[in-house]
């Protein structure tokens, strides 16, 4: 079988075009050609889209669309054109968590080309229920997710080690995170200059008692006793003078927050930390998809707070390696996360439920370790073998 991939794609990037690389990568495994066709570009180098791909797919039985909302609609333009002038199988994948405002903007477009594919998928039951508005036929295939095993680290201690794998860009609203992130440190720093107070007031007690019971055995038995007092009182006051010592904010708390990515949003996030004197937030820039799962075992817990979303892939990561996922309750998530189950979902831009579930969940480590462990097997899901048969129908075969 040969299968051309049509999307607005991008490499290493993650999102559609992370999604396109991987099930290009397991149709070839599988013997089948597979290749991608992109439409992305500049706008005059746009205008020939329809002569390109005619003449490309006209060596493939099948042509997979993947588009969403606005420009990234564009593929579903082209693909089902020249798919149907040239009589292939077209079969179309829509991404787009703003599909409902989409949808009710461009009804006409809309329906015109998506009932003239032979197969419509969408990733979750969220947008399932908008095709369903709109009388658009549909079979639900959610998202691949690589599974080989060294992903995944189990979490013996759940440390304040906070990471966002999302773009810069306003959708998903990063700004929220760092309000969050300001407040649950506070929080988190408080709780620690508690503990350390209270470590310093049980060791202080016990150097006290240990000093006096030795003094006591000194008097006793000077004379089997090598140690001599005024050397026990300079290791003690040693001792004292170290845990009275000042220790950093980082230090006593262990608090960070990781950005990964870059955006339009970019400048404007890293200068809102610094006006918030954020010092221990760490901006990463841009990083190929093949290296996130670096930074996802450097973190324990990640945080998500876009405002619209479907069925985005780096939460889907994230419970593979073994992070405990916090995101806002939007779109196509809640069909993917079991609030207080697989993870926490919180209000869209709710900062202060942000903050307090970051803190909930360092505050309880157990229940936050059986959410982890919850996550990771809801995952298996999303396996290849557990999606091929499903595909292949799409694409008219059997297996």
């Amino acid at each position: 079988m040969k299968v051309l991939l049509i999307c607005n794609y991008k490499a290493g990037v993650g999102g559609i075009s992370g999604q396109v690389e991987m099930l290009q990568r397991k149709l070839r495994e599988e013997g089948h050609v597979a290749d991608i066709f992109s439409t992305k570009g500049s706008f005059l180098w746009r205008l020939g889209l329809l002569r390109r791909l005619r003449k490309v797919a006209r060596d493939y039985e099948v042509l997979h669309i993947h588009c969403c909302s606005g420009w990234g609609f564009l593929p579903a333009v082209v693909g089902v054109t020249v798919g149907k002038r040239l009589g292939k199988r077209v079969v179309l994948t829509y991404h787009g968590g703003g599909g409902e405002r989409f949808f009710a903007k461009h009804t006409s477009i809309v329906r015109h080309y998506l009932l003239r594919t032979d197969a419509n998928i969408v990733l979750s039951g969220f947008l399932g229920e908008i095709f369903d508005q709109y009388r658009l036929p549909y079979t639900i295939i959610p998202n691949i997710l690589e599974f080989d095993g060294s992903h995944y680290r189990e979490r013996t201690e759940l440390k304040p080690h906070f990471i966002c794998t999302r773009a810069h860009e306003a959708l998903y609203n990063i700004p929220c995170i760092l309000r969050a992130f300001e407040k649950a440190l506070t929080e988190l720093t408080e709780t620690t200059e508690k503990t350390l107070t209270e470590l310093t007031e049980t060791t202080e007690k016990t150097l006290t008692e240990l000093t006096e019971t030795t003094e006591k055995a000194l008097t006793e038995k000077s004379e089997t006793i090598r140690i001599t007092q005024s050397e026990l009182n300079v290791v003690c006051r040693r001792l004292g003078r170290q845990l009275s010592e000042p220790i950093s904010l980082t230090e006593k708390s262990g608090v960070s927050l990781t950005l990964v990515g870059d955006g339009a949003e970019h400048e404007a996030l890293v200068a809102m930390a610094k006006e918030m004197g954020l010092k221990n937030v760490t901006f990463t820039g841009r990083v190929d998809n093949s290296e996130i799962y670096k930074y996802l075992d450097a973190s324990d817990i990640l945080l998500s707070a876009p405002t619209i979303d479907n069925m985005p892939v780096s939460l889907l990561e994230a419970m593979n390696a073994g992070l405990l996922v916090i995101s806002s309750n939007v779109g196509g998530v809640p069909y993917m996360i079991e609030d207080g189950k697989t993870g926490y979902l919180f209000p869209s831009d709710d900062s202060d439920t942000l903050a307090a579930l970051m803190v909930k969940a360092i505050q309880q480590p157990s229940e936050s370790k059986d959410i982890i462990h919850n996550a990771h097997e809801a995952v298996s899901a999303y396996r290849w073998e557990n999606i091929r048969q499903q595909l292949y129908k799409a694409y008219g075969i059997l297996t």
